[in-house]
């Protein structure tokens, strides 16, 4: 899996093409003959153009065309990439790259957030899993490719980005204007115990030292404490290293048992499977948490630790990105000589991941209208944006845990066992979070004087709030008293987190503000009333 497949472009000799093809013809699918028959249509085309259109054009140009029409036909993930889109890609496989600290893909034509990264621009912005990127710098972004957001989103440190998101149920476009950073990546940015001896890990992405992270985590609060349950949240976890998800996942599976398994047409099968023996959370119930922005490798850690009945799913389902991509520098056959810093690449998907009850992880697309006349007169309004991309639950397949045979759902994603809904905001708490409100009045009120961790917004304090917000003439006049008083609470803790957060660092302003998480509480909630792996597996009540 680790080797690196190369893809050779057809060479372009004068007025005709090369008549062979150096990355081979489907195996089963299509005969080798049909193949060359469809590569002799294109080109008798190719030659006919440069040989009789009445302008000269560029062979270059114009192969590019026909590459990225092919394309077209394939997923979001497969792409063709400009030689300084290849570059930009090496860049972020480095660490670090300015911009925005969020993951994209494509959903319905627009450019769409997969997760904002942990403890970033977007991320403190309030930018959420599914917000639709509309607009960039003004200009309308439908039909985009990921690659023209991502060249226009990333930039130098300290330089803004303007930005119209969409989201669901949410009628205008929110504008953010965000201001670029350099965005390093922690895989578990903090732990704490919870209520004395529940063990919670925030696992943001996965990376090469994602799993001696979580384990040395685990050793320090076992060393605190006899622990009685553990919370792994990966909500809003993009994904990151195959490798990484397994070498997590082995931390309570057992030696043998199958992790995930990646299939394609033209690779041949690959299992992952643990290599030791589970380590953690023999004998206390373990619950993952995921919502629809946790992706890639996060699916596949919550897949396999449900399918082997380990710990049980807590949340809303997950985004469905279980595709694998390889990189094929995009150069000609025959040229020796090719400028190597011309070289772009072609990324193409290549297989699928299967969780071990064979559920397909990947999210298959297909025509929203069907889907809402298949649901009769229901407003799309009142539907999560996800389920534009998946099938009516009746129609989605059922698969049985492999150590318990309980039914669990495919359909792509990770249903949870557990459905926890998020928190519904209000136009104002969107515009006040896009706006970086919260965020410039802590930068005001914290050279003022310090503060302590038990610091909390009071009447007092969001009266002053008020008041900042009126002499910078924030844009607000859609907005009365009433709208404030419902939203006082939301305010607070948003002021809270600032002040904490820049006084104290990410993790103590989390830890303040627990109480706030509404998913969270639930997830304790389940642990301390069933206290036992064996009691949620019975009192389980799957709402996928």
């Amino acid at each position: 899996m680790r080797k690196r497949l190369y893809l050779l472009v057809p060479v372009l000799i004068a007025a005709s093409l090369v008549a062979s093809i150096a990355f081979g013809f489907p195996r089963k699918e299509a005969p080798a003959a049909d193949a060359f028959r469809e590569f002799e249509r294109f080109s008798n085309a190719y030659r006919a153009i440069l040989g009789n259109y009445v302008e000269e054009v560029d062979s270059r140009e114009l192969v590019d065309a026909a590459i990225d029409a092919m394309f077209e036909q394939l997923d979001a993930f497969s792409t063709r990439m400009e030689p300084e889109s290849y570059e930009n890609l090496t860049i972020r496989t480095r660490g670090e790259f300015g911009g925005l600290g969020i993951q994209i893909g494509i959903r319905d034509d627009y450019p769409t957030v997969i997760s904002p990264i942990e403890d970033t621009p977007a991320a403190r912005l309030g930018i959420r899993g599914g917000d639709r990127i509309e607009e960039i710098e003004g200009e309308n972004t439908l039909g985009w490719k990921i690659q023209d957001a991502v060249d226009l989103l990333r930039g130098p440190k300290g330089t803004q980005v303007n930005i119209g998101i969409r989201r669901p149920g949410i009628e205008v476009i929110i504008p953010f204007d965000i201001t670029r950073d350099i965005i390093k990546v922690k895989s578990v940015p903090y732990t704490f115990l919870l209520e004395g001896d529940i063990a919670y890990l925030r696992c943001s992405n996965f990376g090469e030292k994602t799993a001696g992270e979580i384990q040395r985590a685990i050793h320090e609060m076992e060393s605190r404490a006899k622990l009685k349950g553990m919370i792994l949240d990966l909500r809003s976890n993009p994904g990151g290293l195959l490798d990484a998800a397994c070498q997590v996942s082995d931390l309570f599976l057992d030696r043998g048992q199958l992790i995930v398994s990646a299939m394609g047409k033209s690779v041949p099968r690959t299992d992952y499977v643990a290599r030791t023996s589970a380590t953690f959370a023999r004998d206390y119930p373990l619950l993952v948490m995921i919502n629809g922005a946790s992706a890639s490798a996060s699916e596949i850690v919550a897949g396999a630790l449900q399918d082997w009945d380990r710990g049980l799913v807590v949340g809303l389902n997950s985004f469905g990105k279980g595709s694998v991509q390889r990189l094929f520098p995009d150069m000609a056959v025959s040229d020796r000589t090719y400028n190597q810093e011309d070289t772009g690449a072609l990324k193409l998907t290549t297989s699928y991941y299967y969780t071990p009850s064979g559920r397909c992880i990947q999210r298959k697309k297909f025509d929203s209208k069907d889907f809402m006349e298949s649901m009769g007169d229901m407003e799309s309004d009142s539907l999560p944006e996800s389920h534009f991309e998946s099938m009516p639950l009746e129609s989605l397949p059922r698969f049985s845990t492999l150590a318990l045979g309980r039914e669990v759902l495919g359909g792509g994603g990770i249903h949870p066992d557990f459905k926890v809904e998020e928190r519904d905001f209000s136009d104002l708490a969107l515009v006040l979070s896009g706006k970086a409100s919260f965020f410039h009045y802590a930068m005001q009120e914290l050279p003022k004087g310090e503060i302590a961790l038990s610091y909390r917004a009071d009447r007092q304090e969001t009266r002053k709030f008020r008041s900042f917000l009126r002499k910078q003439e924030y844009d607000l006049d859609e907005f009365g008293e009433e709208d404030f008083e419902k939203e006082r609470d939301f305010i607070a803790s948003r002021i809270r987190f600032e002040m904490l957060y820049n006084q104290f660092g990410l993790k103590e302003a989390v830890r303040a503000g627990i109480g706030d998480d509404w998913e969270l509480q639930e997830a304790l909630r389940l642990i301390r009333k069933h206290k036992t792996l064996d009691g949620l597996l019975e009192a389980e009540e799957s709402q996928p």
